[in-house]
Parts: C-alpha cells; sequence; structure tokens
C-alpha cells in the first residue's frame, strides 16, 4: 500500500499559493481564455464615454469603510461601559476627529457627483445586493458586471463596484449602528432582526475584525496603484516599451479579479454584519483570507512593474535633462555664471546649495559665486589628501595670503560624485563626507551631494571624463568652461596661471625657452635653488634608490669638481613615486651630509607632480605633432620621466641664471663613466666650458656602445590624451609602445 501524503495546512496551501503566484510569468490556457472574456467585455477605447474623477470618489468611500467597520478597541471600551449601547467608535475628541476628517473627503469632492454615475453605482448596488442572496456563481456574476460596465475605463470599473458595495455596506452598518438609540432604526432593525455584536467576545470578533480590516486595505492598496499606474506621464512610453506594456496588459486581470473578489466575499461580510457572526459560514473566514492573499499578490505584482516604469521614466528624464544641460553649456557665455551653477547644484527650495567650511555654516543659493571664476574641485568621496588635493590646498592658502591680488578673486567649489552607483548614499557615506570637508576643505562645498541630480553626473562622467581621478574644472563668470582640468596649471605656476585658460597656458609655456632648473625646482619646493642660480653656481639634481650608487656619484662628483675648481651644489629628489625606501635615503643623505636634499617624502612627491603636470600641459596644448617632438622642453621632460623609469640612478647638471645655459643630463652608469674618465675630456673643458666638454663626452659614450634599453612610463591623462609616437632619449628612434598596469602598496 503506498503511503500517503502529510496533510497540508490550509496556511500553508495559501502560502504556496501566494509564492506560486508571485513568480509565476506565464498563464494557464484556462486563464487566457478568461481574459479573453474579460477584454471581450471592454468597449474600444474610442467608446469610452463614462470617465470620471476617481480619486475623490475613493477617498469617500474609503471614509465609508473606515467609519463603518468597528474595531476591537471601540467594542472593548463599550464594555467598559455597561449603561452604554453598543457603538463603532468612541465618543468625544475621537468621534470629532473623524466627523473632521469625513467632512474634508466630502468637500474635496469639487463637482457634483455626475448623473450617469450615481444611476450606476445605484444599479450595479442592487446587483452586487440580488448576488448576497441570491445563488452564487461568482465568475458569472462577475462577468454580468463588467457587461454592465463596458464603457468605464478599467480603473472605473473597480471604482464604481467597489462603490456600490459601500453603499449596501454602509446602510446595513449604519443601521446596526443606530438601532437601539433611533426610533426609526430600532424599529427597521427589529424586522431585519439586527445582532447585537456586542454580545460575540472579543476574542471571538478579533480574528474576524481583523479578517475585514486587511481585506479592505488589500483593495484600496491595489486599486490605488492602478490609478498610479494610469497616471504615469504618457510623455516617456510608447505603446511598444516593453515595461509599460507587460503592465498595461495585465491591468484587466488585476481589475477581473477584484471584482470577483467582491462579488465572492459580498455575501459572507454582509452575512456577519447583518446576521451576525452565528450566522456566518466556517467556510467564509477561509474564503476572505483567500481573496485578501490573492489581492495582495496582484499588489506586489504591480508594485514591482510600477518600480520598472519608474525607473524607465527616471531615465528618460535624466536623458531630458542630460541634453538640456549640454545645449546649456553650448550656449555660453551667459549674463553671470549663476545660470550654469543654479543647474549644476539643483536642491529643493528649503535647501541650501552650498556649505561654506571657513564659516562652518550654509550659505543660501549660489549668489556668493556670482560673477566670479569658479574652479569645480570634482573627486570621488574616497579623496586623498595626496595628488590634486594637496595641490589645492597649497595653492588655494598662497591665494588667501593676500586677497587684493587679481589672481585670487577665484572660489573653489567641492563636488563630490559616485563612479560607483550600486552603493547608495546612507548615513555611513554622509559621515564620511562631513568628517572630510571638516578634515581638508577650506572653501564652498556642495550642502549635500546625495541631492546633486543625475544629469549633472552624468555630464560629469561624459563631458569632461570623470573617472575617479579628481578633475579641476575651471567656470569662468559667464559659465564657460575655460579649463577641463586646471591642476596641472595649479601645480606649475600657481595663481600666476589665473585664470587657468588656454591662452594663458600658452602664454605662460611662451615664457619659457628652455627647462631651467629654477623652473623644474619651485623656490617653495627648495628655497636655495635661487640663491644657488644667481651665484652662477653648478647645479646637479640627481635621483634614484640605489644608495650605494648615490655614495659613489655624489663622491666622484665632488672630486671632479675641486680638479675642475667650478662651484657646486647638488639636490637629491628621489624618485616620481616616494616609497618608505627612498624616504630613508632621503633621511641618510640629510644626516651624513652627503649632499643637499628635498626637506620629506612630500617635497618629493611635489617635485616628480609637477614634471608630470608639465607633461600633460605640453601634450595638451601642442596641436602640432611636429612642434611637439622638436620642443626642447618637451624633450628634456621626458628626458627626466625616462630616468625615473631607470632601476638605476640619473644626474641633470646646469650652470648659472642666462637664458642660454647648458644643460647635461645622462642615467647614472653613463653619468658615473663620464666623470671616471674626467682626464679624458679634462683639456676640453678648459678650453671650452665644462658643460659642453660634459655633453661631448657624454655623447661620445653613447656612441661607443649602440646597444641601450630604456623605458618610459607616461602618466594618464584625464583627457585620454596618448602620444601615437615618443622618441628615445639615446638615440632619437621610435619607441614601442606597452601598456604597463602598475599597483604599488610600498
Amino acid at each position: 500500500m503506498a503511503p500517503t501524503k502529510p496533510a497540508t495546512s490550509p496556511a500553508a496551501k495559501m502560502q504556496q499559493q501566494i509564492k506560486n503566484d508571485r513568480y509565476s510569468t506565464s498563464s494557464s490556457p484556462e486563464d487566457e481564455v478568461l481574459m479573453g472574456l474579460v477584454q471581450a467585455t471592454h468597449a474600444p477605447e474610442d467608446e469610452l464615454i463614462h470617465e470620471f474623477e476617481v480619486k475623490p470618489i475613493l477617498q469617500i468611500i474609503e471614509e465609508v469603510m473606515r467609519r463603518s467597520t468597528p474595531t476591537i478597541d471601540s467594542i472593548v471600551q463599550v464594555f467598559n461601559q455597561p449603561s452604554s449601547s453598543f457603538v463603532y467608535f468612541q465618543k468625544g475628541t475621537q468621534a470629532q476627529k473623524l466627523d473632521a476628517s469625513d467632512d474634508k473627503a466630502l468637500r474635496s469632492v469639487n463637482t457634483d457627483m455626475p448623473d450617469f454615475l450615481a444611476h450606476t453605482i445605484s444599479k450595479i448596488s442592487c446587483e452586487i445586493s440580488c448576488h448576497c442572496s441570491g445563488e452564487r456563481d461568482t465568475r458569472n456574476n462577475s462577468m454580468a458586471l463588467l457587461k454592465t460596465l463596458s464603457s468605464y475605463t478599467w480603473v472605473g470599473k473597480v471604482v464604481v463596484v467597489l462603490a456600490a458595495f459601500a453603499v449596501n455596506y454602509g446602510e446595513c452598518c449604519l443601521l446596526t449602528q443606530l438601532h437601539s438609540t433611533n426610533p426609526l432604526a430600532k424599529s427597521v432593525g427589529f424586522l431585519r432582526q439586527l445582532p447585537d455584536i456586542k454580545q460575540e467576545g472579543s476574542r471571538t470578533l478579533k480574528p474576524k475584525l481583523e479578517a475585514l480590516t486587511d481585506f479592505y486595505k488589500a483593495l484600496f492598496d491595489l486599486i490605488k496603484s492602478i490609478i498610479e499606474f494610469y497616471e504615469l506621464p504618457s510623455q516617456y512610453f510608447t505603446p511598444t516599451v516593453p515595461v509599460y506594456q507587460t503592465a498595461n496588459a495585465q491591468i484587466p486581470t488585476k481589475v477581473y479579479y477584484i471584482i470577483e473578489s467582491i462579488v465572492d466575499c459580498a455575501p459572507r461580510i454582509m452575512n456577519f454584519m447583518s446576521l451576525g457572526p452565528d450566522y456566518q459560514s466556517p467556510n467564509d473566514a477561509w474564503q476572505l483570507s483567500i481573496c485578501t492573499l490573492r489581492i495582495k499578490n496582484l499588489h506586489m505584482q504591480l508594485t514591482d512593474q510600477l518600480f520598472l516604469c519608474r525607473q524607465h521614466i527616471g531615465k528618460k528624464i535624466e536623458i531630458d535633462e542630460y541634453q538640456a544641460l549640454v545645449r546649456l553649456f553650448q550656449s555660453t557665455p551667459h549674463f553671470d555664471n549663476t545660470v550654469i551653477m543654479k543647474r549644476l547644484f539643483v536642491y529643493k527650495e528649503d535647501k541650501p546649495a552650498l556649505y561654506d567650511v571657513k564659516k562652518m555654516a550654509h550659505e543660501h543659493g549660489i549668489d556668493v559665486l556670482r560673477m566670479k571664476t569658479v574652479l569645480l574641485f570634482i573627486s570621488d568621496f574616497e579623496v586623498s589628501h595626496e595628488g590634486g588635493l594637496s595641490i589645492l590646498m597649497h595653492r588655494y592658502a598662497e591665494s588667501r595670503q593676500k586677497p587684493e591680488r587679481a589672481d585670487s578673486h577665484y572660489e573653489v567649489v567641492w563636488l563630490p560624485v559616485s563612479v560607483d552607483k550600486s552603493t547608495p548614499w546612507n548615513e555611513v557615506k554622509k559621515k564620511h563626507f562631513e568628517d572630510t570637508r571638516v578634515t581638508y576643505m577650506r572653501w564652498y562645498t556642495v550642502a549635500d551631494p546625495s541631492l546633486v541630480d543625475g544629469a549633472v553626473i552624468r555630464y560629469i562622467n561624459e563631458e569632461w571624463k570623470f573617472n575617479k581621478k579628481p578633475l579641476l574644472v575651471v567656470i569662468d563668470p559667464h559659465g564657460k568652461p575655460v579649463n577641463y582640468n586646471a591642476f596641472h596649471m595649479m601645480s606649475i605656476w600657481g595663481n600666476s596661471a589665473f585664470p587657468f585658460t588656454k591662452s594663458r597656458e600658452t602664454d605662460l609655456w611662451n615664457q619659457e625657452l628652455t627647462l631651467k632648473i629654477e623652473f623644474v625646482v619651485e623656490d617653495s619646493i627648495e628655497p636655495m635653488i635661487l640663491r644657488w642660480m644667481s651665484e652662477e653656481k653648478f647645479v646637479c639634481l640627481y635621483g634614484g634608490d640605489n644608495l650605494e650608487w648615490i655614495r659613489n656619484f655624489t663622491t666622484l662628483l665632488k672630486s671632479v669638481a675641486k680638479a675642475a675648481n667650478i662651484p657646486l651644489e647638488m639636490l637629491y629628489v628621489g624618485k616620481s613615486k616616494p616609497t618608505n625606501k627612498v624616504g630613508k635615503i632621503n633621511d641618510t643623505i640629510i644626516q651624513e651630509k652627503i649632499s643637499s636634499a628635498l626637506p620629506d617624502i612630500a617635497a618629493i612627491w611635489w617635485f616628480w607632480s609637477r614634471i608630470e603636470s608639465m607633461w600633460h600641459s605640453k601634450v595638451k596644448i601642442e596641436e602640432d605633432k611636429k612642434a611637439a617632438d622638436s620642443d626642447p622642453i618637451m624633450k628634456d621632460i621626458l628626458s627626466l620621466l625616462s630616468f625615473d623609469c631607470s632601476s638605476e640612478g640619473w644626474a641633470l647638471i646646469s650652470k648659472g641664471s642666462s637664458a642660454d645655459r647648458e644643460v647635461a643630463k645622462a642615467k647614472g652608469d653613463i653619468m658615473t663613466k663620464t666623470f671616471v674618465e674626467y682626464k679624458e675630456w679634462q683639456e676640453r673643458a678648459e678650453k671650452t666650458t665644462f658643460i659642453f666638454a660634459l655633453n661631448e663626452y657624454l655623447i661620445k659614450l653613447h656612441s661607443r656602445d649602440d646597444h641601450h634599453c630604456n623605458y618610459l612610463t607616461l602618466p594618464e591623462t584625464g583627457e585620454g590624451i596618448i602620444p601615437d609616437k615618443v622618441a628615445c632619449i639615446d638615440c632619437n628612434r621610435p619607441m614601442e609602445k606597452y601598456i604597463t598596469y602598475r599597483c604599488c602598496t610600498d
């Protein structure tokens, strides 16, 4: 004998049913036939003559259902007052509030109810009453109501049916409430033998009343979501949009099941209210729960579809706003920059746009930026003190030391944006944002980054090429972007680069004929550099992270300088990625007085950052590629970057402050060999100049050994500029191009 399956509880059956319905993507042949019949009851769109405002009517229906349905709390309060007859709501203040709520709902209906609507509600009300007292054929009765409502919209159908049921239900409940106090109601109640519900204990009533309330709430939630669907802005949808098409196709199904649930549950509810709990079938409560679960399931499905529709609308709105933003920037210059600023910082009227970190207070609006050059510091939320932020902090502090100067007439605004949209704005990110601005910022920041418009973020990502690496976008007083990343100008020339335009950048480069040492080593990095050059000393910059080579090279160069009787200063500048090893070497050089050195790793980083910025700037302004290839300054910059990539050291030597000064430079091994063989070119140095003879001998050594291996790591450009070719610093042949990914955690 086959084993029998364990019985499944009714609750488990309901839960399984709702789970299956929720995630089912297909319908059975029977469902498809039923939906075909439902669709057939609906008149064509051009014949829908019975349209009305559904929201005011639905609000009145809600008041009827809320005021009619008793609550356990009100019944318990009545039990505590033995002399009182049964009422559904407590007296006094609460009743006055409810009466005021009803009056407000009625006043919200600004127009009289159309005659056709009142007639239809009355007709449907009679039909539901007949269904309650007659044979229960739920499907046929539901289809009959749909045919009666053929010329109504889908949402109009459910509101009319619910209103009709509310009329019957409300009248019954009203009579129940009044029959013990009103003589007329008492006589009618006697003839109808209305029950005294308070005699049914609260323990028995509670689950039944909760089931009623749950059923009503589920109905209203679903109907409101259907209304919300039809209120979606039509300009963002076409009939072929998948998310809209799917939701729209399922509305008739949901309408049918709402009407079917009302038709099915109306007799059970009316029996409970008019005949009392004793006359209710045990199956009635079960069926009411089944209907409630089905309605809740349909509501969850529609909620999911509404979410997808809103997502679609959000994307469409963002596209429209993005295109409007593009047009706004294309139409610059404007009368002043507030036209642009108001669009970049879109906030609610009661929200301030900017936060003034200096004053630790909000500034209402963007008037503080009017007719000023604005530097937008754009970064991720995880902004580091290194890199662009440290440059900006240094230059901003300099500009505020002399506020009377024209180059201090700019404002900075931190605009943090997230490239990773998967992480929502939360309290942790908010706390991190607030801590960062208090710790590092000395200027304006957005008041609330979570309110920055999506179209603005898209514009920043796509038009200004933001990708986590900080940008410093310059907006002129008329709202025109004049530089998409001014960090390089800031790093090279500081506030002298104001107003940070391309023409200003070109003018500044035109003032530099060669790559002077005092230009490479800014006086704020090493204050002694200007003094050395003015005293016509020979200055040697050298770098690397091989301490043994450094000891040998500096000792050798000092002996050669003594033999050549030249005044010499040496300055150690480390490497572009100053590791702990470089820091220790720098400290050793200072402690042992091997030579001069930069004060710390931060200064070393600053030196190399300026070299990289020079490369960025030169690449950006050199539109003529051939001119860039022959530019002596660019060649010197590439030489320094190439030297830095070497595993050994390097050196660059120059003298004095004359405009036509000479420079000698080479990698460590070649430079060392040249000084070891100083006697070979000493006589030539005495007849010409030290650096001229040094360069001659360096060329001679290069010609002896044609084998060399150079490689060059170019810093990333925010603008995505990559040179087509780069010439080798030794042989001038084009170098092969590779892509390198590097992670340095030292």
